[in-house]
């Protein structure tokens, strides 16, 4: 487990083998260490998340709390602080599974192939929404202000 904490880039060849040379005579496979890391360890295969190595360094955590409590008189999410998101979606976006009869296809009827891409920038406030864009794929940008 320390391992594979330490390292989630390893392998389960590499595991097997320095389970080999550490313990001599043991009998594992593949398999077998791939089913004790997912069903008694409770690991599972995802995508990675690349971070910058000195994210969580203790020097960058003090001097993020330096920042916030120098700031914390400035910050006052009531009156001076604007939130923005962005979000995009495409018409072709959709489940990838769906059920059908034993023996079948799972077909689903979509109205084109490619749909447009379209992304949404909103900045809100306390106060309500300040503006919102919505970008579609040819560049059209169509933009409301509140």
């Amino acid at each position: 487990m320390d391992l594979v904490l330490s390292d989630p880039t390893v392998t389960v060849d590499f595991l097997l083998d320095r389970l080999r040379s550490t313990f001599e005579g043991v009998k594992a496979s593949i398999s077998t260490i791939y089913n004790f890391l997912t069903k008694v360890c409770k690991f599972s295969l995802k995508r990675l998340s690349k971070w910058a190595m000195r994210r969580d360094s203790p020097e960058l955590k003090q001097q993020r709390l330096e920042w916030a409590l120098e700031n914390k008189v400035k910050i006052d999410l009531e009156k001076n602080c604007v939130f923005i998101d962005e979000a995009g979606f495409n018409i072709s976006m959709g489940w990838e599974y769906g059920l059908s009869k034993v023996g079948e296809k799972a077909v689903l009827k979509v109205p084109v192939t490619r749909g447009l891409n379209s992304s949404f920038l909103g900045a809100i406030s306390p106060k309500g929404c300040i503006d919102l864009k919505v970008r579609l794929q040819a560049e059209l940008i169509i933009s409301t202000h509140f």
